[in-house]
């Protein structure tokens, strides 16, 4: 079964008690297993067109033969033929403006405080920020950002160039994670006491207030929250929700599609329908009530529009928020050392697939992103740090040829060799992209197989160059190095930033959806 990243826990509970349920009427003995997982929108949307091609298979899992989605832009219902062979709706959960900070939930009132245009404006009023999930990775962010440009009279394109910039704001202040929903909510959790307000779904509230794992690094529950601590959840009037569908697809076999089905009955039963209350989902035709209750923050009674976004209102939204968004200035960081010339898959080398990486993420950059590329390696202390591709505007030449072209010879006349001055990189590499602003979030990517060898710097001192660069720090941990190395996992998730542990073959599907996030598109 496939889900989303904010829906994957609530589909495992599902898949869960679905199994133990066939049990009871099988002499124990569950009738099904199923594996669940999570993908992006915009992944699944790429499967789907391709009909789960091998490289989907590869890079993001196996054919599913349940969907469990949330209503977005990921499937073309005009495509032929359809991957989906049944769907229907099994459950909702609206979107709602979350806040702990008393000064907010005086602003916004105890009634609904408005439209979400009026709550919006509220809200970043007070001292605190406004956050949303990232619309290219997130059905939660997609939706948020239609509602928040309006739906039936769009925002021109300065007010939504001042909301981006607004959420860009409180995203660096804090240090928030880019990414979904509940990755944004693991940090509110961190800070004490919880500071800003989030657009969030019912459901991500209830699960914030009720101290459940939140995946990343609150993985692990924490117990239901205090009243001061717990997020109060605002409706605004023209709010909608999240429509939980479960889908079948076309391409299982007879026996799974069977199996499929039978599943899809068991979500609008009776026992399927007590189990979406209990993972804070709402069934069709339940309003709120326990365990949706005002003391899990929120509000009883509050009611929301039944009908859907249109799909072309959220594709627009996404049209907009192309033009809007900051922009991304990025530096990658790339590990040259003797260590990465070690063989991987298809007689491949660690830097060469991560070439190839290079190669793809490039051609997400829009028009006014930036990008310079830094190879590292050395064979003393102190050196040496190459800059074949010095940050800047894609469009503008390098040496007379264009950016790609020019990271492209870099990379295919680098043999790798040396030491790994990774620190000395890290320290260079924030001075030289420079802190994030209203205009352009800016960020250095480091793919490394290893730790620091040869930079004759403590990891104290690039702490202190980290903490004043306001840059984020994403991490790619191939071969011997892994994100629970203290370089990587204190400097990437102090920045805002994140770290990833991947096959070496994999680098360079990671290095995409890095840069895509960055870049604010969609990876291909």
């Amino acid at each position: 079964m496939l889900s989303s990243p904010d829906g994957i826990d609530a589909a495992q509970q599902l898949a869960n008690r679905y199994e133990l349920q066939t049990a009871t009427s099988n002499h124990g003995c569950p009738a099904v297993h199923m594996y669940v997982y999570a993908g992006s929108p915009q992944k699944v949307s790429q499967a789907m067109a391709s009909k789960w091609s091998n490289e989907h298979l590869r890079d993001l899992g196996p054919r599913p033969d349940v969907w469990l989605r949330e209503s977005g832009s990921e499937v073309d219902k005009t495509a032929t033929p359809s991957p989906i062979a049944e769907e229907y709706s099994v459950a909702s959960s609206p979107l709602v403006l979350a806040t702990a900070d008393r000064a907010t939930v005086a602003a916004l009132g105890t009634q609904r405080p408005g439209n979400w245009a009026e709550t919006f404006d509220k809200a970043s009023r007070t001292d605190r920020g406004v956050l949303r999930p990232d619309p290219t990775t997130s059905s939660t962010g997609e939706l948020a950002t239609a509602l928040l440009y309006g739906i039936d009279q769009p925002a021109d394109q300065p007010r939504a160039r001042a909301i981006e910039q607004l959420i860009g704001r409180t995203l660096d202040r804090d240090d928030y994670p880019l990414g979904d929903g509940l990755a944004m909510l693991c940090r509110e959790r961190e800070l004490t006491p919880p500071r800003n307000s989030m657009i969030v779904s019912e459901q991500a509230v209830l699960r914030f207030n009720t101290g459940a794992p939140l995946g990343g690094r609150c993985a692990a529950g924490t117990g239901r929250l205090s009243s001061q601590e717990q997020l109060k959840a605002f409706y605004p009037s023209d709010t909608r929700g999240l429509d939980i569908r479960f889908a079948r697809l076309s391409w299982s076999d007879a026996s799974q599609g069977r199996a499929a089905a039978r599943f899809g009955d068991w979500l609008v039963s009776d026992d399927g329908q007590q189990t979406l209350l209990a993972v804070g989902l709402r069934p069709n035709g339940v309003t709120i009530r326990d365990p949706l209750s005002e003391q899990n923050g929120v509000l009883p009674g509050a009611t929301v529009k039944d009908d859907p976004v249109p799909l072309e209102a959220l594709r627009a939204a996404m049209r907009q928020y192309d033009l809007a968004h900051r922009q991304g200035r990025v530096l990658l960081a790339l590990d040259a050392s003797g260590s990465m010339g070690a063989a991987v898959d298809n007689g491949q080398t660690r830097f060469t697939v991560a070439g190839e990486g290079v190669r793809r993420a490039i051609e997400l950059m829009g028009q006014h992103d930036e990008f310079g590329l830094w190879l590292f390696a050395s064979g003393r202390v102190g050196a040496a740090i190459q800059e074949p591709v010095p940050i800047g505007p894609r469009d503008g030449p390098v040496n007379g040829v264009s950016r790609r072209d020019a990271a492209v010879a870099a990379l295919s006349r680098t043999t790798p060799a040396g030491g790994t001055p990774l620190l000395r990189a890290i320290r260079d590499g924030v001075a030289a992209v420079g802190p994030s602003d209203d205009s352009r979030i800016r960020a250095l990517v480091v793919l490394s197989d290893g730790e620091d060898t040869s930079s004759g710097l403590t990891l104290g001192q690039v702490k202190e160059a980290v903490a004043a660069a306001d840059v984020r720090i994403f991490v790619i941990a191939v071969g011997e190095t892994h994100c629970a190395a203290e370089t990587s996992r204190v400097l990437s998730a102090d920045s805002g930033g994140a770290c990833y542990d991947i096959n070496a073959g994999d680098a360079g599907v990671q290095l995409a959806e890095v840069f895509a996030a960055l870049w604010g598109k969609a990876a291909r």
